[in-house]
């Protein structure tokens, strides 16, 4: 069954390409994931690009924001390189004004071609942000919850799901969660926040198949992100 091992979060330095950061993926990691948001009082924000050890991801979803909505997205690596000071790299297309926050799970005995559905929502209402996800009974749900707040509170824990990680940067707070799907459908939702955001992801359980895992030194050309939906 496919199994949060363990998740951390990631604080970046101010600009539109921060200094890269280190992370340990753990030994047994058959994909990490990547949930991020950011707001950059702009036209159209977007994260530019994104590798993990120099290798860029095989799939994202990216949620664009605006001059009042804030962008979000998931980056997935499969079968990434294992071991500790395995680098992040991001650069935005607008410097963050809020944010950016950044986490990354690491799960195992997930299908490592591709998530089963992903979803994002954002809002600026006091109205909570919801998706629902394609799921199929044994999937792992994860979602990311942030919102604005000059506190960087972040958004409470729902019901039935559990905590992976909290993080908080430059007035946004946000947590990763997760939760195995018991049915064909995955409700996700943010917790009656203002300027909110959720992304979420439904991952496949298939067990470990391809013990084949990337090396890490795969040259330093970044990757242009595309959106997968």
């Amino acid at each position: 069954m496919a199994t949060v091992i363990s998740a951390t979060e990631i604080i970046w330095a101010t600009g539109t390409d921060p200094a890269p950061q280190d992370v340990t993926v753990p030994a047994d990691c058959t994909a990490a994931y990547m949930f991020y948001t950011f707001w950059a009082d702009a036209g159209s924000t977007d994260l530019t690009s994104v590798t993990l050890e120099a290798v860029s991801p095989d799939q994202t979803l990216q949620q664009t924001g605006t001059g009042t909505l804030t962008a979000s997205g998931v980056a997935a690596w499969y079968n990434p390189g294992t071991g500790a000071n395995q680098t992040v790299d991001v650069t935005w297309n607008n410097a963050p004004v809020e944010g950016a926050t950044t986490v990354i799970v690491f799960v195992k005995d997930g299908n490592t071609t591709a998530w089963r559905n992903a979803q994002a929502d954002q809002n600026t209402s006091t109205t909570a942000v919801s998706v629902t996800l394609t799921t199929v009974s044994g999937d792992l749900v994860l979602k990311y919850d942030e919102h604005y707040d000059v506190s960087e509170t972040v958004p409470a824990l729902t019901s039935g799901w559990t905590n992976a990680v909290t993080t908080g940067n430059v007035d946004e707070g946000a947590r990763l969660s997760y939760i195995t799907a018991t049915g064909t459908t995955q409700v996700c939702d943010a917790e009656d926040e203002s300027f909110s955001t959720i992304t979420a992801i439904s991952i496949e359980s298939v067990g470990r198949t391809d013990v084949n895992y990337r090396g890490t030194n795969r040259g330093m050309a970044r990757g242009v992100l595309r959106g997968v939906g």
